[in-house]
């Protein structure tokens, strides 16, 4: 079932997306639970979210490697 970003990436890219997002997230909200970040419940959701955002804003970029790694935008 197509969630609409393998669609815009690929499925590849699309899952290394979902993946990479998920892992920053995760690893943002085990560091608050933990104490290693301190910040209030409305600053881990927005920085949950703007990192999330991120990582797919910077996969779905057309800047971003087509192929793999080393295959970018030629200058």
């Amino acid at each position: 079932m197509s969630n609409g970003l393998d669609v815009l990436l690929g499925d590849a890219r699309a899952r290394a997306a979902a993946l990479a997002a998920m892992g920053a997230v995760l690893r943002l909200v085990d560091s608050w639970l933990t104490g290693e970040l301190e910040a209030d419940r409305e600053e881990l959701i927005d920085w949950t979210t703007a990192a999330a955002l991120g990582v797919l804003a910077g996969v779905a970029s057309p800047a971003a490697p087509p192929g793999g790694v080393g295959q970018g935008v030629s200058h």
